[in-house]
């Protein structure tokens, strides 16, 4: 049995609590300043708000103010579940404690600058601040919800030392969570971030022709979204296989089906302006491939300048960074994408 401190009670970090406490480990769930509601659901009603089933009794919650370095030491694992843009916070809090060989797992998805200017994933982040701590990244096709209810689930952890990815995914997986690792960090990451943005592509796609559910268009554009992110990730590195697994193709598939990033997508082929939808119909909403561009396009648009990246191999990026970054109308660049 291990013990198990999860940082963020969001939906995914919630979800991914329940495989392992089926497996018998115990798992605290300690929210943010943001998560005070959730913290206060889940004791009164021992389940998530957005749950439909209880957790069962090796699930419990604290409030932010139970962290502690006992409450550290005692964890044998450490699961980042805060948002994009709670990273920040999260390593300042961390730098406060002894976190030296602890192991943490993170749920996050998102990139950032790095102190080269160039940009990077999330992992080189936190490992770059907080020095010698051992950390493993989730990937992959989940929609939480599902795994809430125990749907059978196949997603991926993903680190340089497969040996600590192996080992950690021994907490979690079992008849309905299943897991495969990876040592290509940065083709994983770079998928799981970048998907998000292609995942409001294939939304825009099934309306911007004025039916709901055309299948022709939204293939393409599907097909055109791999494509990009294939040569996206081998150009930082990352291997382009990657892109056709769990974390590129599975995930694009289940996040352009479903969520947030995927109704973005459908509100701009309905001609609506970006600023429109994020002050009517998505106002108060975090959509993580909007914010992903809005953080990166600079650097973006640099690449396409200096020709690190060919514009010409981006169609669907550039023609989402207009619309996102300059509010300019959604225009989807067929004739480009021709080869």
């Amino acid at each position: 049995m291990s013990n198990i401190l999860t940082i963020g009670a969001g939906v995914m970090s919630s979800a991914i609590s329940i495989p392992a406490s089926d497996n018998g480990h115990n798992v605290k769930i300690l929210g943010t300043e943001l998560d005070k509601a959730i913290i206060k659901h889940i004791n009164e009603k021992h389940s998530h708000p957005l749950f439909n089933k209880k957790f069962n009794n090796n699930i419990s919650s604290l409030y932010l103010e139970s962290l502690n370095q006992e409450l550290i030491d005692s964890s044998d694992l450490i699961v980042v579940g805060v948002s994009s843009l709670g990273i920040d916070w999260f390593i300042k809090t961390m730098k406060n404690y002894n976190i030296t060989d602890k192991n943490f797992l993170l749920v996050t998805k998102g990139l950032y600058i790095n102190k080269d200017n160039q940009i990077d994933i999330l992992p080189n982040k936190i490992i770059n601040q907080l020095e010698n701590i051992n950390l493993v990244a989730v990937a992959g096709p989940c929609k939480a919800l599902e795994l809430s209810e125990k749907i059978p689930t196949h997603i991926c952890f993903t680190s340089k030392n497969l040996y600590l990815a192996n080992k950690i995914s021994k907490l979690f997986k079992n008849d309905y969570y299943f897991i495969s690792t990876s040592d290509d960090v940065i083709g994983i990451e770079f998928c799981s971030a970048i998907k998000n943005v292609y995942a409001i592509a294939v939304g825009l796609a099934q309306t911007l022709y004025g039916l709901n559910d055309l299948k022709n268009p939204e293939s393409a554009i599907f097909s055109q979204s791999l494509l990009e992110m294939s040569k996206f990730i081998s150009k930082f590195g990352g291997r382009s296989e990657s892109t056709y697994g769990l974390a590129g193709l599975g995930d694009l598939y289940v996040t352009s089906s479903n969520g947030r990033n995927k109704l973005l997508g459908q509100l701009l082929g309905k001609k609506n302006s970006f600023k429109t939808i994020m002050n009517k119909e998505l106002k108060n909403s975090t959509v993580e491939g909007a914010i992903l561009l809005q953080n990166n396009y600079q650097i973006l648009i640099k690449y396409f300048e200096n020709n690190t990246l060919n514009k010409n191999d981006y169609p669907l990026l550039n023609s989402l960074i207009n619309t996102i970054c300059f509010d300019k109308q959604i225009e989807i660049p067929w004739k480009i994408f021709e080869s």
